[in-house]
């Protein structure tokens, strides 16, 4: 009785805020816009794409920029104010959702960085709530777009009905080429390909943690040593347990070849997070290869970026901190997951540079891991090279994102 209750007055209050907000529409502005992110704060890779979208949106003539939050982001360019919707786009709540519906009628234009979240793979529910604010701001007269996205095999039968469903006035774009292949084949419709957003980070400033990094980064070229980034993610811990051991015995075989390491902690987000990840594989090891181990405390998409264009190779467990090298010139050699690295490696030419390794190979063996480390190190400006040539096109395709504008 009480859930039904409920439901009606919710159901009341929609309706109600549908009328206010309809009202409201004559008033929307054709060169605001609101930026719906992935998920929360505490990945570098969503603050990158959150940072580029601004960004982007903020050259192009738009007047304003609001984001979909009711959090504080880590991101080099802020919006003109946040909305908070959380407890519909975490949970699904209809109240949330009327409470939102007035303000939602201001923005002439919708922008889901749909990342990789969008297959449903991962959770579809908050898919759903975001492609509804979507649908909200289009039924009110705005249009949408949906960001460059990646795209599995096997995404979730509910999300991929909702995707075919929207209307064909909202732009959808795919961020390489093999998730653009299965967008349009699974989705049926049109996609448009573009590049990860990432890749349009620009550093805007040298803060004391880039600063104090570039300077041990000079200190151990002086020593005769190469330098190369180093990340995990705690996703690939989950299916091997044995993740951190191997990270430490490969670190061991790294530094002992007289390669110094920048760890490159990407997300925050659980006790067992990348940052817990990289110090626990880095305590294993002894006092003396310690001293070639340096924690970078990053705490925006730049700074990373900045210092990865220092260093010889990233080895990552991450997409975006790859981005952020190979944007910066830097090779990335990758632990590959949910079929997101293949397409990106295309992108830059780099499909047939061996530059990807399954995590279980990994953990298995660490040393061979190691080893194939040494060989890239020595093609390094090989690799270089070939990144070079394809980066402008690379960026050109990023800048697709907003091309439709």
């Amino acid at each position: 009785m009480q859930r039904n209750w409920k439901r009606a007055a919710s159901s009341t209050l929609l309706s109600a805020s549908r009328v206010v907000a309809a009202k409201r529409a004559r008033l929307r502005n054709p060169a605001s816009a609101l930026i719906i992110p992935p998920t929360s704060p505490g990945s570098l890779g969503d603050a990158a794409m959150v940072t580029s979208a601004i960004a982007g949106l903020q050259s192009r003539g738009m007047t304003r920029t609001d984001l979909l939050t009711a959090s504080h982001w880590p991101i080099d360019r802020q919006p003109n104010n946040s909305i908070n919707m959380e407890a519909f786009l975490d949970r699904g709540s209809r109240v949330s959702l009327a409470r939102g519906l007035p303000q939602l009628s201001r923005y002439g234009h919708a922008f889901l960085i749909g990342a990789d979240i969008l297959d449903g793979v991962y959770h579809p529910e908050p898919v759903l709530t975001r492609l509804a604010v979507l649908k909200e701001i289009v039924a009110g007269g705005g249009a949408a777009t949906i960001f460059g996205s990646s795209f599995s095999e096997t995404p979730n039968s509910t999300v991929v009905a909702e995707l075919r469903a929207l209307p064909q006035s909202i732009t959808i774009a795919a961020r390489e080429p093999l998730s653009h292949e299965r967008m349009e084949r699974l989705l049926k419709r049109p996609i448009k390909l573009v590049a990860d957003l990432a890749f349009l980070v620009e550093p805007v400033s040298t803060p004391e943690v880039v600063q104090k990094t570039l300077a041990w980064i000079d200190g151990r070229r002086a020593k005769g040593q190469q330098i190369i980034g180093f990340n995990l993610n705690y996703l690939h811990e989950q299916g091997n347990p044995g993740l951190i051991a191997a990270a430490t015995a490969y670190l061991s075989k790294i530094i002992d070849a007289d390669i110094a390491v920048v760890l490159v902690p990407h997300d925050t987000r659980t006790d067992r997070s990348d940052y817990f990840q990289v110090k626990a594989a880095s305590a294993g090891l002894s006092d003396l290869q310690r001293e070639s181990v340096y924690l970078l405390d990053a705490t925006t998409p730049s700074d990373v970026k900045s210092v990865m264009a220092a260093v010889d190779l990233l080895v990552t467990g991450r997409m975006h901190p790859a981005i952020l090298a190979m944007g910066a010139g830097t090779p990335a050699f990758s632990m590959v997951y949910q079929a997101k690295f293949e397409g990106l490696y295309r992108l830059l030419g780099l499909q047939d540079c061996d530059m990807l390794i399954d995590p279980a190979a990994f953990c298995k063996s660490p040393d061979q891991f190691a080893a194939r480390t040494l060989t890239i190190l020595e093609n390094g400006d090989a690799l270089r090279t070939i990144i070079r040539d394809n980066l402008g096109a690379v960026r050109a395709l990023a800048e697709g994102n907003f091309s439709h504008l």
